[in-house]
């Protein structure tokens, strides 16, 4: 979000933020002295309950979107509008619009969804992996209600932002006919003019959220299936695991000398100086960010077609797409054995997200679809 802000402030809008902090996304204490942009934050207790999740049962809504209609939220909302009027309220994802109902009754602002994802996919793709037991039953009940809530508030909005064409897609096949978009994620980010070597040392990374389950998921998956594998090829080949919610106990016993957790206060310098990037998504939905930042800083990427999804990339071209444990371990061996063929992609990848992730060009974009609705 702050990339997009920054480009629409380059472009002319003015912005408010309503930072809204959960115990898996905090904020800085402090926001720095040359924060571009009146803002204001709200902390959320989204933490999930067993108490929670089973009275939920009883209960009609989503559990996910239940987790984040707190007062706490809609007091905030009431005091900034009651003080500011705004064109356009744009909220990042359906999540902050549990109370869209009593948002509109306080503001004569067209509404605007940016849908970071197609949330239900995410959960129904979880309960259908087969892996979660028990567990199962409850994931597709839950999918299934936040699919219903999903479709109601894109229905109800004023204008539809999505990612990707794939998730435009998946909104119309869901019935949803508000007047949409596609506007992917920016990044600010630029590659040097000399990339380092990305197969020397031997080094692999993923940088990533923890706390989101996708990436726990996916991050469990890549260690027990297909690092054995890719360790038995490449002699000496030491896995990199960075970015915070990380769950104790992830290293097993049998891989503590070839896994390290590191910590990565700035993300670039992290991507740059770890070798090849691996993002092994088994469920999730929309563009992935950090995806696009290694595309921009030339990294080779190995992911899966979930990971790919909605980007345009091409496998072999500017990145590498694997669909089972056999193939991912074969590709990242190949990286190691052909570095001819990592540097073709490296230079690919940079190409490609510098003509179609640029920040001022995509805020541009976006600006242009909200006069088209005649909102500013």
């Amino acid at each position: 979000m702050m990339n997009l802000a920054e480009g629409l402030a380059t472009a002319g809008a003015a912005l408010t933020q309503l930072m809204v902090e959960t115990p898996g996304h905090p904020f800085p204490a402090q926001v720095p002295d040359n924060y571009p942009f009146v803002h204001h934050r709200v902390f959320l207790d989204t933490n999930i309950r067993v108490s929670g999740a089973a009275l939920n049962l009883l209960q009609s809504g989503s559990y996910h979107l239940e987790r984040f209609k707190k007062v706490a939220l809609m007091k905030a909302l009431e005091q900034i509008l009651a003080k500011e009027n705004f064109d356009i309220i744009q909220a990042e994802g359906p999540f902050v619009l549990g109370f869209l109902a009593e948002l509109r009754s306080m503001t004569k602002a067209r509404i605007i969804l940016r849908a970071h994802n197609v949330e239900y996919l995410i959960w129904e793709r979880v309960a259908k992996s087969g892996r979660h037991g028990l567990l199962s039953p409850y994931l597709k009940l839950q999918s299934a209600r936040l699919k219903r809530e999903e479709i109601a508030i894109a229905s109800q909005v004023d204008g539809l932002v999505v990612m990707s064409d794939t998730d435009l897609q998946a909104f119309k096949k869901l019935g949803v006919q508000t007047p949409a978009t596609v506007i992917g994620i920016g990044t600010s980010l630029k590659a040097p003019e000399i990339l380092p070597e990305q197969t020397e040392g031997r080094k692999i990374f993923h940088l990533g959220a923890m706390n989101w389950y996708p990436n726990k998921e996916g991050v469990e998956w890549f260690i027990e299936k297909v690092f054995p594998r890719v360790k038995a090829e490449v002699p000496g080949i030491k896995l990199h695991l960075a970015g915070h919610g990380m769950p104790a106990g992830i290293v097993p016993a049998e891989h503590q000398e070839a896994i390290q957790l590191d910590s990565a206060p700035d993300a670039a310098t992290y991507m740059l100086s770890h070798g090849i990037m691996i993002v092994p998504l088994l469920s999730g939905s929309g563009i992935r960010v950090k995806i696009i930042e290694g595309l921009r800083l030339g990294k080779v990427i190995l992911t899966t077609k979930i990971g790919a999804e909605g980007l345009g990339v091409a496998d072999g071209r500017e990145l590498l797409i694997a669909s089972d444990e056999v193939e991912f371990a074969e590709k990242l061996i190949q990286c190691f054995a052909d570095p001819a063929l990592c540097g073709e992609i490296s230079e690919n990848a940079r190409k490609f997200a510098a003509a179609h992730f640029d920040t001022a060009q995509l805020a541009r974009q976006l600006l242009s679809f909200y006069k088209s609705l005649s909102i500013v």
